[in-house]
């Protein structure tokens, strides 16, 4: 469906299980999973996916195998009601290895040049047939390099950037905002907007103005 829009990726089966391991470079990914922590890298991960061949290739859950992408992790904040698309928020991601740790909110108007915009709107109307009942928010992650710009998913829910992204607009300063799924609780200050608190973890996930 998305096709050249995104880099090339395969189911990983019992039978060519061994030749992806073989390619060394790459990703392998769970059909479900959020954040990252369904995402193994084949240059460092290998170990881990020797030993999870069973689960990889059971049949229960599928998993890909899915080429590395050139270019920085973005995501794009949509709302759908009918056959509308609202593009409400974009931000850069912050990723730890193949883990989502936080993003920069971005602003849109700023930003959003015309190869982008084309590039969402496409990946908007191909999708459209499959969630074509659905009302609500969804996002899309994809990669952006100088010369390229790639899919890797679609994830129709609510995402980790949906509420901050919202808040920060509803208070006018989307542009200069950062999410962070998890800091220390002695590091927050007067000027974040702390979203979840744990005194057990010692910890708190906020969002904070950009410095």
């Amino acid at each position: 469906m998305l096709r050249e829009l995104s880099p090339e990726f395969f189911v990983i089966t019992p039978e060519n299980f061994e030749n992806v391991v073989k390619r060394k470079r790459g990703y392998i990914k769970a059909a479900r999973g959020a954040g990252g922590f369904s995402v193994l890298n084949l240059k460092t991960d290998v170990r881990e996916i020797v030993n999870r061949r069973h689960e990889i290739t059971s049949g229960g859950v599928k998993w890909y195998y899915e080429v590395k992408a050139r270019g920085v992790p973005h995501s794009m904040q949509i709302y759908k009601h009918g056959s509308e698309y609202t593009l409400y928020g974009f931000s850069e991601q912050y990723m730890d290895g193949t883990h989502f740790v936080g993003a920069k909110v971005l602003d849109i108007k700023a930003v959003m040049e015309d190869r982008l915009y084309n590039f969402v709107a496409e990946t908007c109307r191909r999708i459209d047939s499959l969630i074509h009942s659905y009302t609500g928010f969804f996002g899309i992650d994809l990669m952006i390099s100088k010369d390229s710009l790639d899919v890797l998913e679609c994830n129709i829910r609510l995402t980790a950037a949906t509420l901050p992204t919202l808040l920060a607009n509803a208070i006018g300063i989307y542009r200069y905002v950062e999410y962070f799924e998890e800091v220390p609780l002695l590091s927050v200050d007067t000027a974040d907007t702390v979203l979840v608190r744990s005194e057990y973890m010692g910890n708190a996930i906020i969002i904070r103005p950009y410095r």
